[in-house]
């Protein structure tokens, strides 16, 4: 049953933004989260695209260079945002992060495949991220 929306997200949805691939599709029931991890394994920029019931969930990463945790509240309805998450061998651009949903959460991520930091794709992804923004964004 899920079947076309699905293949519509992951393939469809990241052709028409330019991506190379969709890195992730998931579902969060009320109380769902994912632990502290950094994705070194699937290195690139990425576009993050998160539905919330009721904004009562949250994204938080750790600023390497504030040294500090970042909470950003989810919203009701949709967000964007974007991050670079380094290789193996990249440990000052790993972006250690996790997520809570307090209701029915959805995240959406897509890959601009890169070998580096500087690659140029990097602009391509900032540049969807801030032509999404005001289109993605919902209010409450």
């Amino acid at each position: 049953m899920w079947t076309p929306l699905r293949d519509k997200v992951k393939y469809d949805f990241a052709s028409e933004i330019g991506a190379h691939t969709s890195a992730l599709l998931n579902y969060y029931p009320p109380g769902g989260f994912v632990g502290w991890h950094t994705n070194w394994n699937a290195h690139c920029y990425q576009l993050l695209f998160t539905w919330s019931k009721d904004g009562d969930g949250y994204f938080r990463y750790w600023d390497n260079e504030k040294k500090e945790i970042v909470h950003i509240p989810d919203v009701p309805g949709w967000q964007c945002r974007h991050y670079y998450f380094g290789r193996r061998d990249e440990p000052d651009h790993h972006c250690w992060h996790s997520a809570y949903a307090g209701s029915d959460r959805v995240t959406l991520a897509y890959k601009y495949v890169n070998t580096s930091l500087d690659h140029p794709d990097n602009d391509l992804a900032i540049q969807m991220r801030d032509e999404f923004i005001e289109e993605v964004q919902t209010e409450s």
